[in-house]
């Protein structure tokens, strides 16, 4: 019995750790490639990819094919991809008016209050939570203020707070509904329609989308999306595997690496190495959420 336990939290860790890796890195690809192209279109074309690649893993591997086309579980996975879809989207946006670093801050901050909110009845009092709340709240506060000085009169790095805090916020929103259906679906499955998902409703979108959007700055080649498409698949399908063995708040808590790991990309591959005082932040309330583990 140990050794299953063993072997089933090891193996949960692993899909964790590969979906942590792999969203680092779609998270760097996005904040490169935002402000290459029109939005929509950029999400269009890499979601052809996407659907390509976990469309065959779904039609290889789907126990169940009818059962996902179920009318109403196709509704109740429409509903929850479109979230995620939103979330993508908000992102993308996100992107082109802040940086990596920006995002990670967001990331850090919802990751540290699905914390709070999971594990407060393990606390035996409040007073136990407010180094890390002092922490986080001043490194969190001390971010605005330095964005906002640096803002000046202009609304784009406003932008980007909004579009990054709106983001994290569909996405926890996408993980809780996700876990909640892999008792009724398998993981393969709800990727595929996620990513078709998004295939559908950006082509939608771009149909209904004026013309006099401007030319693309500089041309994407096709090969480019197949590499940006590969993490996310990845991504999407070992986050879903791990979700299976865990909970989404350990999901998000594991996912603590993730920022970590983008941080660093930001910092070697991003020449966002300037941001100093972002880095402070970031630091400042890393330091609040180990508090709030110890």
């Amino acid at each position: 019995m140990f050794i299953f336990c063993s072997l089933f939290l090891t193996l949960d860790m692993t899909y964790l750790l590969l979906a942590t890796l792999f969203y680092s890195i779609n998270d760097f690809l996005w904040s490169q490639y935002a402000k290459k192209d029109d939005f929509l279109s950029l999400i269009n074309k890499r979601s052809m990819f996407t659907t390509l690649f976990v469309g065959v893993l779904f039609v290889v591997y789907s126990k169940d094919l009818g059962l996902i086309l179920e009318g109403y579980n196709s509704l109740k996975i429409l509903l929850v991809s479109s979230i995620g879809f939103l979330g993508l989207c908000l992102l993308v946006k996100g992107f082109l008016y802040g940086s990596l670093i920006q995002f990670c801050v967001y990331i850090l901050l919802t990751t540290s209050i699905v914390g709070l909110v999971s594990s407060y009845k393990y606390f035996l009092s409040f007073y136990e939570i407010i180094p890390s709340l002092v922490f986080i709240g001043l490194g969190y506060l001390y971010f605005i203020v330095v964005h906002t000085k640096e803002a000046g009169n202009h609304n784009h790095p406003v932008k980007s707070h909004l579009y990054f805090i709106a983001a994290q916020l569909l996405f926890i929103v996408l993980v809780i509904q996700q876990y909640e259906y892999l008792a009724l679906f398998e993981a393969v499955d709800i990727a595929f329609y996620q990513e078709f998902t998004v295939l559908l409703l950006s082509s939608i979108l771009l149909l209904f989308k004026k013309k006099n959007t401007p030319q693309v700055k500089t041309p994407i080649r096709w090969r480019e999306f197949a590499l940006i498409a590969l993490p996310i698949s990845i991504a999407q399908l070992s986050n879903l595997q791990g979700l299976q063995l865990t909970n989404p708040f350990y999901e998000k808590l594991f996912g603590l690496l993730g920022p970590l790991l983008s941080v660093v990309l930001a910092m070697i591959f991003a020449k966002e190495r300037h941001q100093t005082k972002t880095y402070v932040a970031f630091v400042m309330m890393l330091i609040g959420y180990y508090l709030l583990q110890i």
